[in-house]
């Protein structure tokens, strides 16, 4: 596991704690990309991220890892700048991992770090995502930020804190 987590380390991807690499979507050495995927730069430049969006039901990422646990990363989602950013996660994902049933994620009400696999077999695991049909939304949009890799099966509590700022 160590040899392939340098190994990724080496073609790009950023590093989170010890066990854990970071794969970024538009990283073409490691995630191949299938159908039509535009590369989209989030503002303001303080969070300076570059996300993979598609609305093409026909689109499709696809790598191989070696690791325990997969976790998808989702763009931020703001209410402020503005209307530009409110479709980035109007729709759903389909993410397989190897022979496992797939793994439907809807993007409106999923949190940004979301774990698709955890206490995997040791070896490598083929992974494809591709957008799904909500039902009774259709299509819609979606972008990825990246996925996480882990050595160690990852916890799956997750939350999602929605609120209003008030003045």
């Amino acid at each position: 596991v160590e040899g392939r987590l340098r190994e990724i380390t080496r073609a790009g991807a950023v590093v989170d704690p010890p066990g854990v690499v970071r794969i970024e979507a538009e990283d073409e050495t490691v995630v191949s990309r299938h159908g039509e995927w535009r590369l989209l730069n989030i503002f303001p430049r303080s969070v300076d991220a570059e996300v993979l969006r598609t609305g093409e039901p026909d689109a499709r990422l696809t790598f191989t890892f070696s690791g325990r646990s997969l976790a998808l990363v989702l763009p931020g989602t703001w209410q402020i700048p503005g209307p530009k950013y409110s479709g980035l996660r109007t729709g759903g994902l389909e993410i397989r991992v190897g022979d496992r049933p797939p793994t439907i994620v809807d993007l409106a009400t999923a949190p940004q770090n979301v774990v698709i696999a955890t206490d995997l077999p040791a070896g490598e695991h083929d992974v494809s995502v591709a957008p799904s049909q909500l039902k009774g939304r259709g299509w819609g949009s979606v972008a990825i930020d990246g996925f996480k890799v882990g050595a160690f099966p990852f916890s799956t509590l997750s939350f999602l804190v929605v609120g209003e700022e008030s003045a």
